[in-house]
């Protein structure tokens, strides 16, 4: 996991940073395209903001996170 952020919150930070490089992979993967921390930017460009919430959540479960009121 990537730790580009430091700090109060950095935890929350660094969890949502990985989980939107981790999708743009995983879609580049899809598309038969190169994986890299850029491949992201396709996959925002593209995605549905629906679809977007879903892998979102689904890719922080996966990381081991969940998203809970507090």
């Amino acid at each position: 996991m990537k730790t580009p952020f430091e700090g109060q919150k950095s935890q929350q930070y660094n969890a949502i940073y990985n989980a939107i490089i981790d999708c743009g992979n995983d879609n580049a993967e899809h598309l038969g395209e190169p994986k890299d921390d850029n491949a992201c930017y396709v996959w925002l460009d593209k995605i549905p903001k629906t679809s977007l919430t879903v892998e979102l959540v689904d890719k922080l479960n996966e990381l081991g996170f969940e998203i809970i009121k507090s």
